[in-house]
């Protein structure tokens, strides 16, 4: 059965801020259990998946490995550099 911990006690022992942690949290949902209410809790992996992503092992966020172009290049609008 895995040990639950609160998010407070993490951030303590990780050196971050609690809003930082549930920032994390949020936006990662594999990185916590969520309860009723919107309560966050998280275990032994969790914390190790938190300790990754802090080290820059993790993915990029949702949108940043889209392949679509930005339309805000010269590439994308047309504009070659012969037409400079």
């Amino acid at each position: 059965m895995p040990h639950f911990r609160t998010p407070e006690d993490v951030a303590n022992e990780l050196g971050l801020k609690i809003g930082m942690l549930r920032r994390i949290c949020r936006t990662n949902d594999h990185l916590c259990t969520r309860l009723e209410r919107g309560r966050l809790v998280l275990t032994d992996e969790n914390v190790q998946g938190v300790i990754k992503h802090l080290i820059g092992g993790h993915e990029r966020s949702r949108g940043a490995n889209d392949l679509t172009p930005d339309p805000f290049t010269e590439e994308s609008r047309g504009v070659s550099a012969a037409d400079k």
